[in-house]
């Protein structure tokens, strides 16, 4: 998606591109007199029944816009959910309603995604509605096998988060809590008029505030912890000296061999058994059990796709995301320094991660000098110090411990 680009007064516009497909989105606010929407045709309000209460819409108000939408063959997408957009949040009889958000559609878009869909939500603590577009991308996803793989893999998680958010899930979280019960309150056929209802709305949506503000302090005070631990960002770092790595030791031919050679099904198994069942997930929202519990279902897949990223050296970019989250170190935990943070990797990643520590842990013990003993397969760090310990005695010192 384009960042988004002002293309005239009261009007803003980007191109959207997926996969092969693009469009452009135009979102038009209207100013506030007949006068200033005259040039734009930007006046939303085409008919009477699109405002309750208040002043009653009148013909000078639509008839430029009306003329613009005949000119340019646009018509209102299909829509669902609320039908009012805005309120000025009054009580009673001096609350206004209006319906002046809403998509339009050319002919070529409508060809191109006929089940679109405008579904007009509550408005939460907004005087304006939220407009979420949902519409199908195309099903058979063009591009690599990763890519493929990922599509499938996000799909499944939508699913799969919709059971558990309808059969399972309970609401742990006030601000989570708070605006289930605002929603709730905001679809309610009588809010229109029904002051008690009307209040109750009121109530929630300076809860909902409350809560909001402590989340954004909490949000503040961990990035301002991190921020004075880690300091600042290094201006440049020191490159390889390659002249000097290249007078120690290298692989042998071998060793070269067994790292450039294609990766086999057996190393993809084995790299996936050796991952934790309760490892942490990363944006794919899977962790190694659910992997190896579907197994024979998606190992043909994800044989393909691994090999391809070893054939081409390309990655789709969002497997290649990590999440950085904190867990608790104590029990009750307060304050900032009570946590640590983790880095949580997708399952496609750790897979391809694997093999590569694999393979590596096969040879990296020819290029090491033997006094590092620490982290190296076949060697022990316990070594060096029980060698310590016997110099430190051949050289007459007591009381070792």
């Amino acid at each position: 998606m384009t960042i988004p680009q002002e293309v005239g007064s009261g009007l803003a516009g980007n191109q959207i591109t997926r996969a092969t497909k693009k469009f452009h989105l135009v979102a038009v606010y209207g100013l506030h007199t007949v006068r200033d929407r005259k040039a734009l045709w930007v006046q939303l309000l085409a008919k009477a029944e699109d405002r309750c209460n208040g002043n009653e819409v009148q013909e000078s108000e639509t008839i430029d816009f009306n003329q613009f939408l005949l000119e340019t063959n646009l018509i209102e997408a299909p829509n669902t959910g609320l039908f009012y957009s805005w309120s000025n949040k009054g009580e009673g009889s001096s609350r206004i309603w209006s319906r002046i958000d809403k998509v339009f559609l050319n002919d070529e878009m409508l060809q191109e995604y006929p089940d679109l869909l405008v579904n007009y939500l509550p408005e939460g603590m907004s005087d304006h509605t939220p407009l979420l577009i949902k519409y199908v991308w195309q099903k058979n996803v063009r591009g690599g096998k990763l890519k493929q793989i990922w599509s499938n893999l996000i799909r499944v998680k939508h699913e799969i988060k919709s059971l558990h958010s309808n059969h399972f899930s309970q609401a742990h979280i006030k601000i989570a809590d708070c605006r289930a019960k605002l929603d709730q309150v905001q679809r309610h056929p009588s809010l229109i008029y029904d002051t008690e209802i009307q209040k109750i709305e009121k109530e929630n949506i300076e809860t909902l505030r409350y809560w909001s503000n402590i989340e954004t302090k909490i949000h503040q005070e961990l990035v301002h912890f991190y921020q004075n631990l880690l300091g600042t960002r290094a201006r440049y770092l020191d490159a390889i000296d390659l002249p000097i790595v290249r007078k120690g030791p290298m692989l042998s031919l071998d060793a070269n061999r067994s790292l450039i050679e294609p990766v086999r099904g057996y190393e993809i198994d084995k790299a996936l058994a050796s991952i934790g069942d309760n490892k942490a997930p990363g944006v794919d929202g899977f962790n190694a059990l659910f992997f190896k519990k579907i197994w024979h279902l998606i190992n043909t897949d994800i044989y393909q796709g691994v090999q391809e990223f070893f054939q081409t050296s390309e990655i789709y970019k969002p497997i290649n995301i990590t999440l950085i989250t904190l867990i608790p170190k104590v029990n009750n935990a307060l304050h900032p320094k009570d946590y640590r943070p983790i880095a949580c990797c997708t399952m496609l990643y750790k897979i391809i991660a694997k093999i590569l520590s694999n393979r590596l842990g096969n040879v990296i013990a020819d290029v090491i000098n033997p006094s590092q003993a620490g982290f190296i397969p076949g060697r022990y760090i316990a070594d060096n110090i029980l060698l310590a310990t016997e110099l430190l005695r051949g050289y007459s010192i007591i009381y070792i411990t």
